[in-house]
């Protein structure tokens, strides 16, 4: 018999999160050691102390992990317009919280993990790894991709969190698959590709000394694919994430199927669980009774 698991009390969770900082030590002592070598690189540089400060008082490993370790000034998981910004927050200034305040220092990692586990269920940590740096980042862009969750929500109902990973990871392959799909069109109506050609053949044609002249004032050309090997590409990528797409479904219809109920209009249900026999017989009640033999009619039999 498969018994339904339990979900995390509150309590528990703070608990393992506590515990998997416990585990972070190393991130936590190596960022304060990074602080004190950049402190002594600076010092050695002249850009820490001035020139009679350094006659003065000699600096070494002890006075930089000592400046090193002081508490801070700020407090990192707010922002400058004084708002919560927990995703800000770096090893070094969460390992001083935990030096000088432990308290405040284990709300800060709390509040850091409880972010990213909304990050996660709403979508966003998915979105934020498809959207490329600079003008790919827009709304507009993310609101799309969080439409196809909606719409795969709405229509699967995911039951716990390995369904929901599961629709996220389909949207991210038909995202893609709509991307390239879309891309394969511009390609093959864009004239852009024969240009860049007409340039490749015109620096062919040039001398060495030429062909340096022009790299220099215009910057180097990388090396690109042909028109046909461009729209090929794009149309074999799309295909790609369209084929994942769709063993994702497949895989999430067979995880269904594996941990579906079982639903019995009538007759005797024998479960077995090892040595032990249950027989539940829904035609009288649902009280179980001792070993029996299914008999004839509607009798199943779920191992």
């Amino acid at each position: 018999m498969v018994s339904e698991q339990k979900p995390m009390s509150d309590y528990e969770r703070k608990r393992r999160d506590l515990e998997q900082l416990n585990a972070s030590k190393a991130e936590l002592a190596g960022a304060i050691s990074r602080q004190i070598d950049w402190l002594l690189d600076m010092e050695a540089g002249g850009m820490l102390r001035t020139a009679d400060d350094m006659a003065a008082e000699p600096f070494g490993i002890a006075e930089a992990s000592a400046r090193a370790r002081q508490p801070l000034g700020y407090d990192p998981a707010i922002d400058h317009e004084g708002k919560a910004a927990p995703e800000q927050v770096g090893w070094y200034a969460l390992g001083h919280l935990i030096e000088h305040e432990p308290e405040k220092g284990r709300d800060v990692w709390q509040a850091i993990k409880q972010a990213a586990r909304h990050e996660l269920a709403t979508g966003v940590r998915a979105a934020d790894a498809l959207e490329a740096p600079g003008e790919g980042r827009t709304p507009y862009r993310r609101a799309q991709y969080l439409a196809i969750i909606d719409a795969l929500n709405e229509d699967l109902h995911p039951r716990g969190a390995l369904e929901g990973l599961m629709i996220q990871r389909m949207a991210a392959v038909y995202e893609q698959c709509l991307i390239w799909q879309q891309l394969s069109i511009r390609r093959m109506e864009e004239d852009t590709w024969q240009g860049e050609r007409d340039k490749r053949r015109a620096l062919d044609n040039m001398r060495p000394a030429e062909r340096e002249r022009y790299e220099q004032d215009y910057g180097w050309l990388p090396p690109r694919l042909t028109q046909a090997e461009a729209v090929q590409q794009a149309a074999v990528m799309a295909d790609r994430f369209e084929r994942a797409f769709l063993r994702l479904v497949r895989a999430f219809r067979d995880y269904r199927r594996m941990f579906a109920s079982l639903i019995v209009a009538g007759g005797q249900v024998n479960i077995a669980d090892g040595p032990q026999q249950v027989n539940i017989d829904a035609r009288t009640d649902t009280k179980p009774r001792g070993k029996k033999r299914a008999g004839k009619g509607a009798s199943t039999t779920v191992e």
